[in-house]
């Protein structure tokens, strides 16, 4: 299933936007002509380069056609990165090299990946949970995390000048994070990104032409925010 997070940077770098930051509105923005011409060269230009059939892989393939010596360039979230220095897994490992995503025409941002670390309001140890979050953040704690192969948004680790070297990938993730931006945050976020990745699929296969994907996501998600009394 094609994963709106793959689009989102794309989306934002040719000036396009999943909603209106200040409203919620959905409609005339993620349906705009920017968000078209984004989808149209994610689904029609992008799609030339792709082996057949990999529109239906999800992010645990998403390496395999580069792997295989099918593609001379993959995309996925950092973390999936240390599989490629590993020769018994990629045979082109001591040829294998890293840059982040390019800028698009009307700007340049990466799309957030990952999964945040939450302290449930159920939770009947808060306090444990609080002193493992400080304990965690703390920069020297960061610092062995990421000097084990972690990724850390940690400024002092980020900048500190032995981080690009610890990792050969860890330079082009330095230079992704300032440009870093999120999805959906609203407790609606599922729908809203079935719905995303339901035609954004489409758009992909053929089933729906760009413009007719971004305008049933328009709809959908209006209908979705409305009845979560997040529109008016």
């Amino acid at each position: 299933m094609t994963s709106p997070r793959g689009f989102d940077q794309i989306l934002w770098s040719f000036g396009g936007e999943l909603c209106d930051p200040a409203t919620g509105v959905v409609e005339g923005v993620i349906n705009s002509p920017q968000a078209v011409a984004a989808l149209e060269f994610f689904a029609r230009e992008l799609k030339k380069f792709t082996p057949p059939g990999t529109e239906n892989y999800g992010i645990d393939r998403a390496l395999e056609p580069f792997t295989s010596g099918k593609v001379a360039m993959a995309q996925n979230w950092f973390p999936f990165f240390p599989d490629l220095l590993d020769a018994a897994k990629n045979p082109y490992s001591d040829r294998t090299g890293f840059f982040m995503a390019p800028a698009g025409p009307a700007g340049h941002a990466i799309s957030l990946g990952g999964q945040g670390m939450s302290l449930s309001r159920y939770s009947r140890k808060q306090d444990l949970a609080r002193t493992f979050l400080a304990w965690f953040s703390k920069p020297e704690t960061q610092e062995k995390w990421a000097r084990l192969g972690g990724l850390t948004t940690h400024k002092t680790v980020l900048t500190s000048p032995w981080f690009p070297s610890a990792q050969p990938f860890n330079a082009a993730y330095a230079a992704s994070v300032p440009l870093l931006r999120d999805f959906y945050n609203t407790p609606e976020y599922f729908e809203l990104l079935q719905s995303t990745q339901r035609h954004l699929q489409a758009a992909v296969t053929g089933a729906e032409t760009p413009k007719e994907a971004l305008d049933a996501i328009a709809r959908e998600q209006t209908e979705i925010l409305r009845k979560a009394g997040r529109l008016q």
